[in-house]
């Protein structure tokens, strides 16, 4: 049972470490600022998982290559880096920031 406490409270901390942005952005600006940015959030971390599967599939191609010819490394990771480029930019995040400086 004194285990079980301990665990209960480790969950409830790393909750509230995990939205404290939310928190606040909710205290400060208000309810619809909090739902959009939690909303952007959400997506963009539905659209890492396309990085991330990127990552895991090129780094045994990236490994392979480590060592040997230097031309052909060169072009899967500039290749790899365009393609994270792309999925980055498309995000809400970008689209939002490039809005609010122009």
């Amino acid at each position: 049972m004194k285990g079980s406490r301990s665990f209960f409270f480790q969950n409830i901390v790393h909750t509230v470490r995990q939205r404290l942005d939310v928190i606040l952005i909710t205290s400060i600006l208000g309810t619809h600022a909090a739902g959009v940015y939690g909303a952007s959030l959400t997506l963009i971390q539905r659209l890492d998982i396309v990085q991330d599967a990127l990552t895991t599939a090129l780094f045994p191609r990236v490994s392979s290559l480590q060592g040997q010819a230097t031309d052909p490394l060169r072009e899967l990771v500039r290749l790899s880096l365009k393609l994270m480029l792309v999925f980055r930019c498309r995000s809400p995040s970008a689209s939002t920031a490039s809005q609010r400086t122009s």
